[in-house]
């Protein structure tokens, strides 16, 4: 079963440091935390998919996403 609860810690930390750029008005820096959260939300949820013909459940990502180069 997807872990739910990591892919909303994900978004969530995405979308506060999406604002806090967007507060500084780095509009790209805010949509590459977005996208970059978007990726690995969706690769826990695929991974997580296959991880349950398995016994283990354990991702390699982080729960925050890296910092996007700054423009």
């Amino acid at each position: 079963m997807p872990n739910y609860q990591k892919m909303y810690l994900i978004a969530v930390s995405a979308m506060a440091d999406a604002l806090d750029e967007l507060d500084k008005l780095n509009i790209g820096a805010a949509k590459e935390f977005l996208k970059e959260a978007l990726y690995h939300a969706e690769e826990v949820y695929i991974t997580q998919g296959e991880d349950d013909s398995d016994t283990s459940s354990d991702t390699s990502y982080d729960s925050e996403p890296s910092e996007p180069p700054v423009e």
